[in-house]
């Protein structure tokens, strides 16, 4: 209600400016609401940027890739006969592969599989083949990553990966040269696992959303974050059980 001792002119001046702050208030709304999807639509695109050449997951997919990837952790595995060491492993598998499902999903990409010229046709292999390629695959990255490599290049390349394992191992009484040989192994192996897990340009997409902030604004982060620490985690142990028998 307006004061009975304005004038009636005064009453009308303020009424028109009144309706003249409320438009710019409305029109200062939509050019904020506006700013926002412009904002989001060409985060989106940044967002977006390179998602043409991944394909989208599906599940089908991941069932293959996870069967694939338990013939490389067989093989991996096989010169390990103790029972209760076995149920660790295979309950560390199941999590692994749970873990590792949920980033696929999450990021929405489609599985692959790890190894030059493998794929899910593998499967289509009689057992021995399968096994042969997957051995392979397996023989050429670690003759290449640690048994070509002198002791000396080992311990120059893999320095500060491995310093905080055999630092441990030396405080318990473990013989230095032991001690570095075994964390030596240890990185080398967790290395592979997360090729396994993720090759290469899954792993690049994968930086690539966590570092984006475009991403963050978008989707849950934090959520995919929690769920690659979990891989490497779970990794971490795998890597620690086959590094004794490598």
């Amino acid at each position: 209600m307006f004061d009975s001792n304005l004038t009636e002119n005064s009453q009308y001046d303020i009424m028109i400016e009144s309706k003249k702050t409320l438009r710019n208030i409305n029109r200062s709304k939509k050019h904020q609401s506006k700013d926002l999807l412009v904002e989001l639509s060409e985060g989106f695109k940044k967002y977006d940027a390179g998602r043409d050449m991944y394909e989208v997951y599906e599940t089908v997919y991941f069932e293959g890739k996870s069967t694939v990837d338990m013939m490389y952790y067989n093989q991996l595995l096989k010169k390990i006969e103790e029972t209760e060491q076995l149920e660790k492993i295979q309950t560390l598998l199941t999590t692994l592969t749970r873990d590792v499902k949920q980033v696929y999903e999450i990021t929405n990409l489609k599985p692959e599989i790890y190894g030059r010229k493998i794929d899910i046709s593998i499967l289509e292999n009689s057992q021995d083949e399968a096994e042969s390629k997957i051995s392979k695959q397996i023989y050429e990255y670690l003759d290449n990553n640690f048994y070509k490599l002198n002791t000396e290049k080992r311990n120059k390349k893999y320095f500060n990966e491995s310093t905080v394992i055999s630092k441990k191992l030396i405080t318990e009484g473990v013989k230095t040269e032991d001690a570095i040989e075994y964390s030596v192994k240890c990185v080398v192996m967790e290395g592979l696992l997360k090729k396994i897990a993720f090759p290469f340009a899954i792993q690049s997409r994968i930086d690539h959303l966590i570092e984006s902030e475009i991403y963050a604004k978008i989707f849950d982060s934090e959520r995919l974050i929690e769920n690659v620490e979990n891989v490497e985690k779970n990794i971490q142990k795998l890597a620690s059980i086959i590094a004794m028998v490598i």
